[in-house]
């Protein structure tokens, strides 16, 4: 683990899901990480857990301000070295999940939600949704298992559709986990042009 540390006390930890292939989660992951690392001057320890396509690691594997692991977060073990490596890093944290997370996240995402507080990271996930269906489904599933702030993003090239149709989306999207989860989740919906 490298020794420079951010500046600000409170660190975070992003993490960049959406259920499933092909709803831009590696794209989004680039530009975040190139908005915290060229805008914010943050230092980041990515963690690249799509093991199948590492897209986003090869990507910053040799950026100085990005430190790249690969980590499977397929089973138990590798949720507690997730732990491992959040509690070791000063950095800010950015993990391009894998798109078949969804069943290792409801088993074991407990291993780190549960240790954020001692950890004192606030965790923040940004969603990734397209207009299929199965993209709501499977935040709603999210949204029962894990705690912290949520951003909807939706890209605008993904939806093949006038940004006023993709922003009615997003309000219905939005008043739909409204009615479903009022009060537990801070929700914002960006539509990405």
């Amino acid at each position: 683990m490298s020794s420079e540390i951010n500046t600000n006390s409170l660190l975070f930890l992003y993490l960049v899901e959406g259920g499933k292939g092909g709803v831009g989660k590696s794209i989004f992951c680039m530009l975040l990480i190139d908005f915290l690392t060229k805008c914010k001057g943050r230092k980041i320890l990515l963690i690249e857990t799509d093991t199948s396509n590492p897209d986003v690691g090869k990507t910053f594997s040799n950026n100085d301000d990005v430190e790249v692991i690969s980590l499977s977060l397929d089973n138990a073990d590798g949720w507690i070295e997730l732990v491992n490596y959040v509690e070791a890093s000063q950095r800010d944290i950015v993990i391009n999940s894998a798109a078949r997370s969804g069943e290792a996240i409801k088993k074991f995402s407990s291993t780190l939600t549960g240790s954020l507080e001692e950890l004192q990271r606030k965790l923040i996930t940004f969603w990734l949704i397209n207009r299929q269906r199965d993209s709501v489904e499977l935040l709603k599933k999210y949204m029962d298992v894990v705690p912290g702030e949520l951003k909807l993003k939706c890209a605008e090239r993904l939806l093949t559709c006038p940004t006023s149709q993709i922003e009615s989306l997003m309000i219905f999207i939005l008043n739909v986990f409204l009615l479903l989860r009022p009060q537990k989740k801070c929700l914002s919906a960006t539509v990405l042009n």
